[in-house]
C-alpha cells in the first residue's frame, strides 16, 4: 500500500513537511500547499517552507508515493 493510503486508513487527514532548497515547487505539484505564517526552525535554512496536504479518497495515485 502507498503511504497516503495507509495514513487515510489509520485516520490521518493531512500530511505535513518542511520543503528545503527550493523544493516547494515540487511538493506543490504533488498536492502540498504552503501554510501561511508558519514558523519554521531556522536550522532548515532561510528558504524553508512549511507545507501540508489534505488527504482525500480522490487523491491521484501518481502523487501517493512514499
Amino acid at each position: 500500500m502507498k503511504l497516503f493510503e495507509v495514513a487515510r486508513l489509520k485516520g490521518v487527514s493531512r500530511k505535513s513537511l518542511v520543503a528545503v532548497q527550493g523544493s516547494d515547487s515540487f511538493w506543490s505539484r504533488v498536492g502540498f500547499y504552503k501554510v501561511k505564517d508558519a514558523n519554521v526552525c531556522a536550522s532548515y535554512g532561510d528558504n524553508a517552507v512549511f507545507m501540508e496536504k489534505v488527504l482525500t479518497n480522490n487523491d491521484d495515485p501518481a502523487t501517493n508515493f512514499p
